[in-house]
């Protein structure tokens, strides 16, 4: 079974949480509040998913997250509908 949503607090209790695995599933967007409680998180892999953007709070939050040096990305369906919406 694949996840296809998680709630902004998915990981309320999960702040020290180093490695985050949501690789293979069917997430097409996130909140950007999902990821807030993990204080201490290094690396996140959203690979392999149905992505086609990621919007601007989204990348916000995860600029914000001094801990995380490894997001993975890839092998998703990117689309460059709103690419505008990339602030790099």
């Amino acid at each position: 079974m694949k996840l296809s949503q998680l709630s902004d607090d998915a990981f309320f209790n999960n702040g020290e949480l180093r490695t985050l695995d949501l690789s293979y599933n069917s997430f097409v967007n996130l909140s950007s509040q999902v990821f807030q409680p993990l204080r201490q998180i290094e690396e996140i892999d959203l690979s392999h998913n149905e992505f086609e953007y990621l919007d601007t709070e989204f990348l916000e939050q995860v600029q914000n997250m001094t801990t995380l040096s490894v997001l993975h990305l890839h092998s998703n369906p990117w689309s460059c509908q709103r690419c505008s919406v990339l602030p790099f």
